[in-house]
């Protein structure tokens, strides 16, 4: 244990890059200095100067702290991270937020809170609203995320943590009332296999998938009427046009129309 100076952000941490030593194998990191990026972990004097990160989105400067950034478990290239929020103004109130970034430099930014401040209302008025580094399978539920958001700091009863859950591969969506809604996707470029999406649609409600040119036309036979309708709650079913369900992925990029109707998308992906 380490006790004294920059303990506050003391975060050890288990390396799991493979070409790890063993004796290297347990590390932390704390503030001392604003310290940019390394090889080794141990010649700090010689690292680069930091560089702030960018943001992708129209939120607008924010008082940012803890970004808890991780590699997303089902999908490593995708970096996601839980900042913490703060508002001087609200009597330096915090919230964490969701952002996520494909080279971990620039990231996009969602304006709502993970948590808002009264759920469960038993949190309202807590300052602390911080969430630990993590995102943890829940046992025994293979389609559920744990995560960890502290609260009562600097209150009369003690800090503590709350659990919080996660549907897996849900942590933005789509969501279509009975008007329905849509989102096409910009050209993705995709040399075969299988469309995947997770969704859940209510009584009465459905997906369906259209494929298109980079133009935005439907491709013959793969067109939204084409696709079976998605119905119920799943995790990873496979898009289906008249009884097919592998799609028209060639070398040529296409964009992916959902229409979503009483129900919501939450990911998708190719296999």
């Amino acid at each position: 244990m380490w006790d004294g100076a920059n303990t506050g952000s003391f975060t050890p941490f288990k390396d799991t890059n493979p070409n790890c030593q063993p004796e290297a194998r347990y590390k932390a990191l704390a503030q001392v200095h604003r310290t940019g990026t390394s090889s080794d972990f141990l010649n700090w004097p010689s690292w680069p100067d930091p560089e702030l990160l960018e943001f992708d989105d129209d939120i607008g400067p924010q008082q940012l702290y803890t970004n808890a950034v991780m590699s997303y478990p089902r999908a490593p290239q995708i970096l996601i991270g839980f900042p913490t929020r703060l508002f001087p103004e609200q009597s330096n109130r915090v919230e964490a937020i969701l952002m996520s970034s494909r080279d971990g430099r620039t990231f996009r930014r969602w304006a709502e809170p993970v948590i808002p401040e009264d759920a469960p209302e038993d949190r309202a008025g807590n300052l602390s609203n911080y969430l630990a580094w993590g995102l943890l399978p829940t046992p025994g539920n293979e389609r559920e995320y744990s995560v960890y958001a502290s609260e009562n700091y600097l209150s009369s009863t003690p800090s503590r943590l709350r659990r919080f859950t996660y549907r897996v591969d849900g942590l933005v969506a789509l969501r279509g009332g009975e008007q329905g809604e849509q989102l096409t996707t910009k050209p993705l470029n995709v040399a075969s296999g299988q469309l995947e999406i997770n969704y859940l649609a209510r009584p009465g409600g459905h997906v369906r998938v259209e494929i298109q040119d980079v133009a935005g036309r439907p491709l013959a036979n793969f067109s939204a009427v084409d696709c079976d309708p998605l119905e119920g709650d799943e995790i990873a079913q496979s898009v289906s046009w008249q009884g097919d369900t592998h799609g028209p992925f060639t070398e040529r990029p296409v964009r992916v129309r959902f229409e979503v109707k009483d129900a919501v998308v939450y990911s998708f992906r190719f296999k």
